[in-house]
């Protein structure tokens, strides 16, 4: 399997304090023909069998309607990456969504920053915010598109992530899931940092019983799916190991090699300090991000002897 992570435009309608982008220079988007002749290629050449759609906010190219008709005719797995706010439009929402052929490929992935207004609305910089991502959200799901919650795991909603289970359940009616992930720090400044980071070691407690919360759902017939990201194993019992996204090597490319001047980024995560090439898990273990360990060093893991 090759994944491809297709960077559609690096402009966004939100200014969020916890993005990895926050200080990039907004340039102009390239037009919709070379975006589409470029990714049948990609495809063609590199045989890709999923993507990945991001930004800045991806519904903000105009040409998003005609990249996801592409993809579909080409029945490639799709995930956009999107904070959903235009998709509150459900005019927009049809264009992209109603007439694909093939909407078990699609999955839509939007970050909720808090399950309170106003918290939410402080990381992204935009007033109701919160209220337009999960009508957009709302809306998607509506046309039969999967629905996934990202849950940025912070200083600022650590304390909430049974209720993210709860809450994610009850909007998507027992459908779609949930991503509960690490943060990363690039873009952020110190004050940034400061309000919202945190030392991973410190949510297990909170982490385990939002899983437990999950599984309680699903003995009530009521489960959605849940996925731990960009955390290391040593965070939680290995009981919970069955969560988390495990290193598992694959062919992936991150592009936005089409705007000029930009560099193409890789991963900055996986084990790297030293006490975790002595830990049983390392094979398996996604590892914490670089500008976590920067922060926090070796006290932010916890090896398995």
């Amino acid at each position: 399997m090759k994944h491809l992570y297709f960077v559609l435009t690096n402009r966004c309608n939100e200014v969020c304090r916890i993005c990895p982008r926050s200080g990039s220079e907004r340039i102009r988007d390239v037009d919709t023909a070379v975006i589409l002749k470029k990714l049948k290629r990609d495809i063609s050449e590199e045989a890709v069998t999923d993507i990945t759609l991001s930004g800045g906010e991806p519904t903000l190219h105009q040409g998003l309607p005609e990249v996801l008709t592409l993809l579909d005719e080409m029945n490639i797995k799709v995930t956009v990456l999107s904070n959903a706010l235009r998709f509150s439009n459900m005019e927009l929402a049809e264009r992209c969504f109603g007439g694909l052929k093939n909407k078990k490929n699609f999955r839509i992935v939007s970050a909720v920053h808090s399950l309170q207004d106003g918290r939410h609305d402080e990381v992204t910089g935009v007033k109701g915010s919160l209220e337009k991502t999960v009508s957009g959200l709302q809306n998607v799901h509506s046309l039969g598109i999967s629905v996934y919650v990202k849950c940025i795991i912070g200083a600022h909603n650590k304390d909430e992530l049974e209720n993210y289970v709860e809450w994610t359940n009850r909007v998507f009616q027992n459908e779609g899931g949930l991503i509960l992930c690490g943060m990363d720090y690039a873009g952020m400044s110190p004050d940034q940092i400061g309000q919202y980071g945190y030392n991973i070691i410190e949510i297990t407690e909170q982490l385990e019983k939002a899983l437990d919360k999950r599984e309680a759902l699903c003995a009530q017939g009521k489960g959605i799916a849940v996925r731990v990201s960009e955390l290391p194993l040593c965070i939680s019992d290995p009981y919970y190991w069955k969560y988390f996204d495990l290193r598992i090597d694959q062919d992936s490319r991150y592009d936005d090699s089409h705007w000029e001047n930009q560099k193409t980024a890789v991963r900055d995560y996986y084990p790297m300090a030293a006490v975790c090439k002595q830990c049983k898990a390392q094979k398996l273990c996604p590892g914490i991000w670089r500008t976590q360990y920067e922060k926090y060093g070796e006290a932010a893991v916890r090896p398995y002897a």
